[in-house]
């Protein structure tokens, strides 16, 4: 009877590739360090499509992993959170920072902006990973929400 029992239940897999030895464990202090990292990694289309990132920190606010959640087109970008905390507890990682781009340059924050800080204040709070900024950035500027005081970090 037990060999015909099927698992139903899917597992995400991650898989660990050291693309560059200057990222691994390298030190996020402030929004400009996190802003200067996704710019390193990001593709190609920065002006082009949203793409929403994770950044993973350990605790003493080094890089451990990151990861695009979602890449969307021109204007809009449905970023879906629970990958965001699914990756984070996969690797144990206690903190994480969001970003995402915006082509148009208008780096202005959003009801959705504010609506994602809040989700992920609440989601990251349940599972308790400290969530530490979300971030709106363009080619040339970004807007921290954390130091710009949108979101109630207590």
């Amino acid at each position: 009877m037990e060999d015909q029992i099927k698992p139903v239940v899917q597992e995400i897999e991650i898989t660990c590739r050291q693309t560059n030895p200057q990222i691994a464990f390298r030190s996020i202090a402030t929004a400009e360090d996190a802003v200067a990292f996704l710019r390193e990694i990001w593709t190609k289309d920065i002006n082009i499509r949203i793409r929403f990132y994770a950044i993973y920190l350990n605790h003493a606010g080094a890089i451990i992993g990151y990861a695009e959640i979602c890449a969307g087109g021109i204007t809009d970008c449905p970023a879906d959170l629970r990958m965001a905390y699914c990756l984070a507890l996969k690797i144990l990682a206690p903190r994480i920072i969001v970003a995402h781009n915006r082509p148009t340059g208008n780096i202005t924050i959003t009801q959705a902006d504010r609506d994602i800080g809040d989700r992920m204040l609440e989601i990251g709070k349940f599972h308790n990973i400290k969530f530490l900024d979300h971030i709106i950035f363009s080619e040339q500027r970004f807007h921290s929400m954390a130091e710009n005081s949108d979101i109630s970090f207590k």
